[in-house]
């Protein structure tokens, strides 16, 4: 009860104990007495029996307990925890940490919020910093630890996809990588298992809501440039140019008298150095554009053959190299057809 102060009242006197005031009960007709310590004790005693606010802001300093049910129409601002459940149906402002399990509501406004073992079942708006099980830092999201998603993540900037990870991709299953216009045909890496301990990697470009698949890294690590299937380290399906000259590789020495030409020879060089004659194999399945190198190390003849299927080509109809230190070379020209050429001998 507030105190009221008038100065100069005329005639005014001391209250007193055994002074009588008239009060009007339960807004009845009906006047009463009470003397005014009575009145007093009742509006300065611990419990207030009936009492109607219409309008109250509250400021408590110490710990703020219940569920706040009984309370409508208040802003309530404390400093202080509160260590119960809250359920705000307005806008709940704080000036320090709440800590609980649920809070629910249409508004919170707060300098520091701290949910332990807590849901936020509707939409969630940061307008600054945000780190999980770290301080905020100078990143929108700073997190320590795992982050993991059942669904699609996605960073996105002007409408279009940065990176993101997709967990069904629009054309073959698996799990794959997109760049792009959201919502549109991407570009994507897709990750595909193709044995129990191995997965291959496929690259697809777009254009005009196109897509096509462009580059394939194999699970053994050949890479195919316009093919699925490459047949070497670096299979390349269509026209190859470069800015600087390309040689192949030089091989070990071979001494085996018997020997047939595989993928792993493509663009190679190949030494023989037997004394004795040796025969190359031309197998079949090496697609058009294999070529290979031979080099006469030893005194032993290099003799082609070709295998069921395979066509050997010559302009004097020769299988063999001259003799010691000759270099002769086969090109498939079309399906399983090679062109053998350079010093050769019948």
């Amino acid at each position: 009860m507030a105190n009221v102060k008038i100065s100069n009242l005329p005639a005014a006197a001391d209250i007193v104990s055994s002074d009588v005031l008239p009060v009007v009960d339960d807004g009845t007709t009906t006047t009463k007495k009470a003397t005014f310590q009575q009145v007093l004790d009742y509006v300065t005693g611990s419990t207030f029996n009936d009492l109607s606010v219409t309008s109250l802001t509250a400021s408590v300093t110490g710990t703020f307990a219940g569920d706040g049910s009984g309370i409508t129409g208040v802003t309530a601002e404390w400093d202080g925890s509160h260590t119960g459940n809250a359920s705000i149906t307005g806008s709940l402002f704080v000036t320090q940490t709440i800590s609980g399990s649920t809070i629910t509501g249409s508004t919170i406004e707060a300098t520091d919020i701290t949910v332990n073992d807590g849901t936020v079942s509707n939409d969630l708006q940061v307008d600054g910093f945000l780190g999980v099980n770290t301080a905020p830092g100078s990143y929108a999201l700073s997190v320590a630890g795992e982050v993991r998603t059942t669904g699609t993540y996605r960073a996105n900037k002007n409408g279009y996809d940065v990176l993101s990870f997709i967990n069904q991709p629009q054309t073959s299953g698996g799990h794959y990588v997109a760049m792009g216009m959201a919502s549109q045909t991407e570009a994507r890496i897709t990750a595909a298992g193709v044995t129990p301990n191995g997965n291959s990697l496929t690259f697809y470009t777009s254009e005009d809501g196109v897509e096509s698949e462009s580059m394939k890294i194999t699970d053994s690590g050949s890479v195919g440039i316009g093919t699925s299937t490459p047949a070497a380290k670096l299979d390349v399906s269509g026209s190859l140019i470069a800015d600087v000259a390309l040689s192949g590789a030089v091989g070990s020495e071979i001494a085996s008298t018997s020997y047939s030409l595989s993928a792993d020879d493509r663009g190679k060089t190949l030494l023989f150095s037997s004394s004795a004659t040796q025969g190359i194999t031309c197998s079949s399945g090496l697609g058009t554009g294999y070529n290979a190198t031979f080099i006469q190390l030893g005194s032993g003849q290099l003799e082609l053959s070709a295998s069921a299927g395979v066509s050997l080509l010559n302009r004097q109809s020769h299988t063999k190299t001259a003799g010691l230190y000759a270099a002769a070379s086969v090109v498939i020209i079309s399906s399983d057809t090679y062109l053998f050429s350079g010093d050769t001998s019948s």
